[in-house]
């Protein structure tokens, strides 16, 4: 693939690849962002929308590429599944032909809260509903309560389950501790990676009075 080159503020971003692209900018600036955004308790989607508003508004990273209109992010951006069906994914990046596709789930200290991680989230790639075209798509975890490193540690084992190749599940994303990268077949027989990021949204006392 062609190197592309971009400049802009006081960054310099030489990417020879798609996955350079996700993971240098899409990845980076969302692991950028999260230091600057409330951490409290919050609803999947306010939660996502404190990403999305430091993406668009502060992100030095980001910012300036969406001001040049180099970079696109949308949210709930609607795609049409068949002639019957849509599907609406949490985050989408955009540049040039580098789609990127970003769902989002809250997790919880209870495992059996956190099916739709898999369920609801991981299943809708694997099944074509999103990132139909796309070799690579991102998910969040929001952690909301619970230990972070054993909610990770269980969605890791879960993922490995999921109809991935299980040689080729990483441990982690090595710029975010917690994160791991997964392989899957799609329904299509096409391959599949999924970025997996973690984060953590409520303190132990803030749990206890939610």
């Amino acid at each position: 693939m062609k190197q592309q080159f971009y400049e802009f503020g006081a960054l310099n971003i030489i990417t020879k690849s798609k996955q350079e692209v996700i993971e240098n900018i899409y990845l980076q600036s969302i692991i950028d962002s999260y230091p600057y955004i409330d951490k409290s308790y919050g609803l999947e989607n306010n939660i996502r929308d404190r990403f999305y508003n430091d993406l668009k508004n502060r992100n030095p990273l980001t910012k300036d590429l969406i001001e040049r209109e180099i970079l696109d992010i949308t949210f709930e951006r609607w795609e049409q599944v068949s002639e019957t069906e849509k599907s609406r994914v949490d985050l989408q990046f955009f540049m040039s032909q580098h789609k990127f596709e970003v769902e989002c789930k809250r997790l919880f200290e209870q495992p059996g809260m956190n099916k739709p991680y898999l369920d609801e989230g991981l299943i809708r790639f694997i099944e074509l509903k999103y990132a139909e075209k796309s070799r690579y798509s991102g998910m969040i975890g929001f952690i909301v309560s619970g230990d972070i490193d054993k909610i990770h540690s269980e969605i890791y084992n879960e993922a490995i389950k999921f109809n991935a190749k299980n040689e080729s599940i990483e441990a982690k994303q090595s710029k975010w501790k917690n994160s791991f990268i997964s392989h899957h077949k799609k329904l299509d027989n096409s391959e599949i990676v999924v970025y997996h990021l973690f984060f953590q949204f409520a303190d132990k006392e803030k749990i206890k009075s939610v």
